[in-house]
């Protein structure tokens, strides 16, 4: 797969992280404290949803010269990436439509 693809998949997975971190930490402001395991779960949705939103803005920034591999296990690695942040875009799309 050549670089525009690539970076395809990584902008369409750092928007997505970019929405779903800003809806989880906007969450996180409002829920109250009686309910822990709500608030630890939605934590952590949160800081996976921003490490994705890093991982895809670092990987744009670097560029074709940024020493990441055009390989079938880069592709496999940001397919996933993407396919996991637009899951996640989906879902919570559909929950503040209803």
């Amino acid at each position: 797969m050549h670089w525009p693809a690539l970076t395809a998949l990584d902008a369409v997975t750092a928007v997505c992280a970019g929405f779903n971190s800003l809806y989880f930490l906007n969450r996180l402001l409002w829920l109250d404290g009686q309910d822990r395991g709500r608030w630890a779960a939605v934590a952590v949705l949160a800081l996976i949803s921003v490490a994705m939103l890093l991982e895809g803005v670092s990987r744009l920034a670097a560029g074709p010269a940024g020493g990441y591999e055009e390989g079938p296990g880069r592709v496999l690695v940001s397919g996933v990436s993407m396919a996991a942040s637009v899951g996640v875009t989906a879902m919570l799309v559909r929950r503040i439509g209803r």
